[in-house]
């Protein structure tokens, strides 16, 4: 998905969840604050009591942790840092400096070129 879809869906989906009590984390937030072109799904996260209140069907995800899924959309409660966004077309996203930590920490083979694309971004930005 490309930043247009992105920004499409979650438009879509405002009616059925409440998108200012949400994070876009991940590969989305890389995509919208332009470190990457596209991305397969929308990651998202939000305090654990909204997180209780979907009803979306729930899944197995990263770090062990329970995720609750619809369409491209998965949202979890284990990611959630409101300390460290940015705001795109008026979105919370998680900024790059967390998501590179993030990557880091998971250390995952599909988030290695993400991550030395994010650590070019830093090193062309200083």
């Amino acid at each position: 998905m490309t930043k247009d879809i992105i920004i499409s869906k979650l438009k879509e989906i405002e009616n059925e969840l409440d998108t200012s009590k949400v994070i876009v984390i991940s590969g989305a937030s890389l995509v919208l604050q332009g470190i990457i072109e596209k991305t397969n799904d929308i990651d998202l996260s939000c305090e654990k009591e909204f997180y209780n209140s979907i009803s979306w069907p729930c899944k197995p995800g990263a770090l062990k942790k329970e995720i609750k899924t619809n369409d491209c959309f998965d949202i979890s409660d284990n990611l959630y840092y409101p300390n460290d966004i940015v705001i795109v077309d008026g979105y919370k996203c998680m900024n790059i400096k967390k998501c590179y930590e993030i990557k880091k920490k998971l250390n995952r083979k599909k988030d290695l070129k993400i991550i030395k694309l994010i650590e070019k971004y830093f090193k062309d930005k200083c």
